[in-house]
């Protein structure tokens, strides 16, 4: 479909969509704060999206088509994972790149526009408890202001491909262990 790469999980059955407000609409079943996407005129609109849950933790895959997607607000913290494509988020706060394989990001509540290339992206939504307690074990430090400032971050994975790798492994376990 329109050069849509394979979904990091969820192969088997995505939700498919070749208009913008069909693919807003539909995925917004998954992740209610998206609001608007609107595609890039220049070429034709495709979307394939994918939802897992596992334990506590959404994740949705998504591939899609240039477009630019607005969130109102993210209803929680969210782990973006570009595995191709590029992008930029922007928001009161600041702009952000996104980059397949190359930067990640971690944000906060909050309203934003992006827009991106062709891509595929997984977002996985975290409870702030369970994402301070795993940052804190990863940095070795129990301090509990540790992300009070609700700021995005970037992650750069250029540094930490580990990161990375690490993630996309954890997709595949999904993919191949889901119905």
């Amino acid at each position: 479909m329109h050069g849509l790469s394979h979904l990091a999980f969820g192969n088997a059955n995505p939700r498919v969509a070749q208009n913008p407000k069909i693919a807003a609409e539909t995925w917004a079943k998954i992740v209610p704060a998206i609001c608007t996407l609107d595609e890039d005129r220049a070429s034709p609109f495709a979307a394939k999206v994918a939802a897992r849950q596992v334990g506590d933790l959404n994740m949705v895959a998504a591939a899609l088509t240039s477009a630019t997607i607005k969130v109102e607000a993210s209803q929680g913290w969210q782990l973006i994972i570009p595995f191709s494509g590029d992008g930029t988020m922007k928001s009161d706060q600041t702009d952000m790149a996104i980059e397949g394989g190359r930067q990640g990001l971690l944000l906060p509540n909050m309203g934003r526009t992006t827009s991106c290339t062709t891509q595929m992206i997984v977002t996985a939504h975290m409870a702030i408890s369970k994402l301070r307690a795993t940052a804190s074990t990863m940095i070795g430090s129990d301090d509990e202001r540790l992300l009070s400032d609700d700021r995005p971050y970037a992650i750069d994975m250029r540094h930490q491909q580990e990161i990375f790798f690490a993630f996309k492994h954890l997709c595949d376990l999904i993919e191949v262990s889901s119905p």
